[in-house]
């Protein structure tokens, strides 16, 4: 809660303090969602190592584990990290290491998540074709769950790499698409 109303050293006490007793416990599901979370505050607030460092450690975890759905998830949060301090080849190889345990019809969250940060990586990269084939991917399984957050998200990252592409009128469209989805979810974009 903490986390999410930015209340900032006070989620990351919760998330040390959580991970200490997880730790004494040997509780590995409640040590990796306490990584995760310590990765996220800390890319949120700009200390690149510590994302990082607890970026690893999650993933290292969700390894031990063995559930797909875990991976995936330490997956796109390393890899999360890595575009944002620059490390564009490791976050897709991450990425692309744990790509053949997608399950889209199984885990539809995740595979929204795999498929637009792998499509980030790529507009990093600057394969904004690729970027494109995988927001599309996104997109799609949005579409189909439900999900008009992923789809907004998605649809605004088919109009940024379009954009690139220099393809102005589908960017645009698809840029009021995004729009039209954002309005109608009740999100403030």
């Amino acid at each position: 809660v903490a986390h999410q109303q930015g209340q900032m050293e006070d989620a990351i006490a919760a998330y040390v303090g959580a991970l200490e007793q997880a730790e004494q416990m040997t509780d590995l599901s409640v040590q990796l969602n306490s990584q995760i979370g310590l990765a996220n505050i800390f890319r949120e607030t700009g200390k690149a190592a510590e994302a990082m460092r607890h970026s690893e450690k999650a993933l290292a975890i969700a390894k031990t584990i063995g559930s797909r759905e875990n991976i995936l998830g330490a997956s796109v949060t390393l890899a999360t990290a890595l575009n944002w301090s620059g490390d564009y080849d490791r976050a897709r190889d991450v990425l692309l290491e744990s790509e053949n345990l997608m399950d889209a019809q199984r885990l539809p969250y995740a595979a929204c998540a795999f498929w637009n940060q792998l499509g980030v990586t790529h507009y990093y990269l600057g394969d904004f074709k690729k970027a494109l084939y995988y927001y599309r991917k996104c997109r799609s399984i949005a579409g189909k769950i439900g999900n008009g957050q992923w789809e907004g998200t998605a649809t605004n990252n088919i109009a940024d790499a379009l954009g690139e592409m220099g393809m102005q009128v589908q960017s645009l469209r698809e840029f009021k698409r995004a729009l039209t989805i954002y309005s109608r979810i009740g999100d403030e974009h």
